[in-house]
């Protein structure tokens, strides 16, 4: 027990002792110093922890944005790139070459899609299955080649779909300038009741070809739906002078004498069908 405090000295130490292990205050302060440089030491070295682990930051994003900085700019000068401002000055160029491209790859979709459409219909065709052939051609446009043009004008005009066959005939006619195209021109005329342009067609064909029998037919035939029997009697006469030794325009012209059977012109006309064809079957007509 200290004498003078009271305190118990547990520790053992006698006064001097005690005074020697007290730091002085020099101590103290050199102390402190060590201490704060330790603490400063020790703060340096977390800054450079963490301006170590920014500059990775800034070398991971430098090297996501190298290849695009190398294309924007020049490495040497430090300007835009060549190609990029030529892009920027002609980019109108560009545009115009990407839309030509989709273009074009639509264009060979498309002509692929009609070649084989067309591919179908002509088999059709062959086959003489007309509503099959239609449904693929209904939708296409009137074509310019001359395989196509037949098999669209004769499906068309099977089908009895009049408006799209006779220009698909009329281009075909332009084409071959073929007297069978057009009699089929002049016989739609027919169908349409647009008789006027039916006898105008049958007209030129038999002034272009006094031998084409099928267009004395049609002609006559025409009148005598028309009522006008005079008309009928003088085509069929006409067909006979021009083509005499023709079966199917004597037997068109008995025809058109039925209702005078009594006449001249029927019993010469009856004469010389015998001539020609006397097994020809008009004559079983004639005696009914």
């Amino acid at each position: 027990m200290d004498r003078y405090s009271g305190a118990d000295d547990s520790s053992g130490l006698s006064n001097d002792e005690k005074r020697e292990q007290t730091p002085s205050p020099f101590a103290q302060e050199i102390n402190s110093y060590e201490r704060r440089d330790e603490q400063q030491s020790l703060g340096v070295t977390d800054d450079k922890k963490q301006e170590e682990k920014n500059n990775r930051k800034r070398f991971s994003f430098s090297a996501l944005k190298a290849p695009f900085t190398r294309l924007r700019r020049s490495p040497s000068s430090g300007r835009p790139n060549k190609f990029v401002r030529f892009l920027k000055k002609f980019w109108y160029v560009f545009l115009i070459l990407v839309i030509g491209i989709v273009a074009a790859v639509a264009w060979f979709s498309y002509t692929a899609r009609v070649n084989a459409a067309w591919s179908k219909a002509a088999d059709y065709h062959g086959k003489a299955d007309y509503a099959e052939a239609a449904k693929l051609l209904n939708d296409m446009p009137l074509p310019s080649e001359d395989g196509r043009l037949q098999v669209y004008a004769q499906t068309m005009l099977a089908t009895r779909q009049l408006d799209k066959a006779l220009p698909a005939y009329r281009a075909l006619y332009e084409k071959k300038k073929d007297p069978s195209v057009k009699i089929a021109i002049g016989n739609i005329y027919n169908e349409q009741k647009k008789y006027d342009e039916a006898e105008k067609t049958y007209r030129e064909l038999i002034t272009a070809n006094d031998t084409f029998v099928q267009a004395y037919v049609n002609l006559s035939t025409l009148y005598k739906l028309q009522g006008k029997n005079k008309d009928a009697v003088d085509v069929a006469k006409q067909g006979v002078k021009a083509n005499p030794n023709s079966v199917v325009l004597n037997e068109l012209l008995i025809s058109m004498l039925l209702e005078d059977k009594e006449s001249e012109d029927f019993k010469q006309a009856v004469e010389a069908l015998k001539k020609i064809n006397p097994k020809s079957p008009i004559f079983e007509a004639i005696k009914q």
